[in-house]
C-alpha cells in the first residue's frame, strides 16, 4: 500500500510540474497586441511603388530631398549622351550606306572631314576610306548609345531600390541608449535537470 502511495504522489508531482511548465510557456507567448500595425511607420513597398511610378517620389516620401538632384542630374546627363551617340550613329550609318551600297561620298561626311582637316586634299578622299571609317564610327557610337540606355535603366532601378531601403531603415529605432545587464539564468528541459548560469542581456530604450 505504501508503494502505491509513493507512485501516486510522484505522478501527482510530475503532472503538477508539467501543467505549471505549460502555463509558463503559454504566458510567455506573444499576444497579437504586441504586433499591432503602426500606421505611422514608413512602408518600403509604398516608397518603391512611388519611385517606380515617377523617379524621386519615393525619396520625397522618405524626406530625402537631397537625392533628387542626383537622380535627375544623372538622368539628364544620360539622356544627353543617348541623344548624342544616337545622332552620331545615324550619321555614320548613312555615310556607310552611301559608300557601301551607292558607291558615293556622303556630303556631310566630306564636310566634317574638311572642317577637321583644312589642308587635306578632298579629291583624294576615296569611297573606300569613307566606308572603312564610317563602319567603325557607327559600331562605336551604337555601342556607347546602348551603354547609356543600360545606364538609364540601371539608374531607374537604383532609384526604386534606394527608396525601398531608405523606408525600411526609417522604421528602426537607432537610439544610442543601450543598457547591458547581467542576470541569473535558470532553465530546464523536459526529462533533464535544471541548468543554472548567468546571462548578459542588452536592452534598448
Amino acid at each position: 500500500m505504501k508503494k502505491y502511495s509513493i507512485i501516486i504522489l510522484i505522478s501527482f508531482n510530475f503532472l503538477s510540474w508539467h501543467v505549471n511548465a505549460q502555463d509558463t510557456l503559454v504566458n510567455n507567448l506573444p499576444t497579437f497586441e504586441t504586433y499591432e500595425f503602426d500606421a505611422k511607420l514608413h512602408s518600403p513597398v509604398h516608397a518603391a511603388m512611388l519611385s517606380a511610378a515617377l523617379p524621386g517620389l519615393g525619396q520625397i516620401y522618405n524626406k530625402k530631398y537631397w537625392k533628387l538632384p542626383l537622380i535627375y542630374g544623372g538622368a539628364t546627363a544620360l539622356m544627353y549622351l543617348i541623344n548624342y551617340n544616337n545622332n552620331e550613329y545615324i550619321f555614320y550609318r548613312e555615310a556607310y550606306y552611301d559608300a557601301k551600297i551607292l558607291k558615293i561620298r556622303n556630303e556631310e561626311f566630306v564636310k566634317r572631314y574638311s572642317e577637321a582637316n583644312p589642308n587635306a586634299d578632298l579629291g583624294a578622299l576615296s569611297v573606300d576610306y569613307i566606308m572603312e571609317r564610317s563602319e567603325k564610327g557607327k559600331e562605336y557610337y551604337l555601342k556607347y548609345r546602348d551603354y547609356c540606355i543600360m545606364g538609364m535603366v540601371g539608374l531607374y532601378l537604383l532609384n526604386i531600390m534606394d527608396a525601398n531601403v531608405d523606408a525600411f531603415f526609417l522604421n528602426f529605432d537607432v537610439s544610442k541608449d543601450l543598457t547591458a545587464k547581467i542576470k541569473p539564468f535558470v532553465d530546464n528541459f523536459l526529462l533533464s535537470e535544471n541548468i543554472i548560469g548567468v546571462k548578459l542581456s542588452l536592452e534598448y530604450k
